[in-house]
């Protein structure tokens, strides 16, 4: 843990310092700082040391309450020394991980659905009776085809029929002209309701990273810095247009490093907007 650098090394006190990531439990969980006590053509030996940061108070609510894998220290003229760190509220692959959940959660909320409709009979079989065997006078072409030729089209309707009587065993279980299967259709239906919520709150409604967090009934608040160049005109807009509506950000501070800056009445902002370089 720490072996991927996290920074630039550092000399300070007469000792070298670098910087490191922990990405033991998600890609950037956090900064480790190694003095560098051995430095050889053919040896090398470092120890961890205490970064020196206090842990936030908030939490996952802080800045970097998820992870934090970046860090740069520099001394200014004046002799102080000045750091600057990254962090994030939400771990590595937050956005995936939420689709495929919020999407498993409203597959299964179907599947609750088909169990609904075959116990108001509306569903009466779970394949087409098309594909079962063969005392059904009426069969698909397709299976027709491969009777003739293929021994696993005889295991594949058996199959198919099997499926069919799961519906009926459903029904004859829950019956809803009884106490139980009235019962046991409602807690189907609240269950359905409710795993379909999850899933569009899983995909919809974000982590939650980006609200605000009060202490105190106050809100903080932080200006954000974008470093970027004129080929990167389109990603700086999308990040404009994404990040100003952020409650927690009070402006966006953008460095031109290369060509020639934009008009700031091009950006899509809700919030003010300051332009350097």
């Amino acid at each position: 843990m720490g072996a991927r650098n996290g920074g630039r090394p550092v000399f300070y006190n007469r000792n070298v310092y670098r910087f490191g990531q922990d990405d033991s439990e998600t890609y950037g969980k956090r900064v480790r700082v190694f003095k560098i006590e051995v430095l050889t053509p053919y040896i090398y030996k470092e120890v961890e040391v205490d970064l020196g940061i206090e842990k936030p108070t908030k939490g996952k609510n802080a800045w970097n309450g998820a992870r934090s894998h970046h860090i740069d220290v520099q001394q200014l003229k004046s002799g102080q020394w000045i750091a600057v760190s990254d962090g994030d509220r939400t771990p590595s692959g937050d956005v995936t991980r939420r689709y495929v959940v919020g999407w498993l959660l409203i597959l299964a909320a179907g599947s609750l659905v088909f169990v609904m409709g075959v116990l108001l009979g509306f569903v009466r079989c779970i394949v087409p009776l098309s594909w079962c065997p063969h005392g059904v006078k009426k069969r698909s072409d397709s299976f027709l085809i491969l009777e003739r030729s293929s021994v696993l089209s005889s295991k594949l309707r058996e199959c198919c029929t099997r499926l069919n009587r799961v519906s009926l065993v459903i029904r004859c279980k829950m019956n809803l002209n009884t106490s139980f299967g009235r019962l046991a259709f409602l807690a189907i239906l609240v269950a359905c309701i409710m795993l379909l919520c999850i899933g569009i709150g899983y995909i919809y409604g974000g982590s939650g990273g980006h609200e605000p967090y009060a202490i105190d009934n106050r809100y903080s608040q932080f200006t954000m810095l974008a470093m970027t160049y004129d080929a990167r005109l389109w990603n700086l807009k999308w990040y404009i247009k994404h990040y100003s509506r952020c409650p927690s950000v009070r402006e966006i501070v953008v460095v031109w490093n290369k060509g020639t800056p934009p008009d700031l009445t091009e950006f899509d902002s809700a919030g003010p907007i300051e332009s350097s370089g």
